[in-house]
């Protein structure tokens, strides 16, 4: 699961994706990733969508168009 969500975090996925990825329902999911990982699934995400953005707003260059909203808009 944490594979998935690392692969495809600048999609448009959800839990849902993420346990049919994992092959687990979500539920399952969501108790596993507390017990090994102290979080969910969806915080998870939206953990590595925010160091996504973080990275690409540290290497954005103005002069190319890059702006805080379009990087944004990529990580969701």
């Amino acid at each position: 699961a944490t594979a998935f969500i690392d692969e495809r975090a600048g999609d448009p996925i959800g839990l849902i994706d993420i346990a049919g990825a994992a092959r687990v329902g979500p539920r399952a999911l969501q108790t596993a990733f507390r017990r090994h990982l102290g979080t969910t699934p969806v915080e998870y995400l939206r953990e590595v969508r925010m160091q996504g953005a973080h990275r690409d707003l540290l290497a954005a260059d103005p002069a190319t168009g890059a702006t805080v909203a379009l990087i944004a808009g990529r990580w969701g």
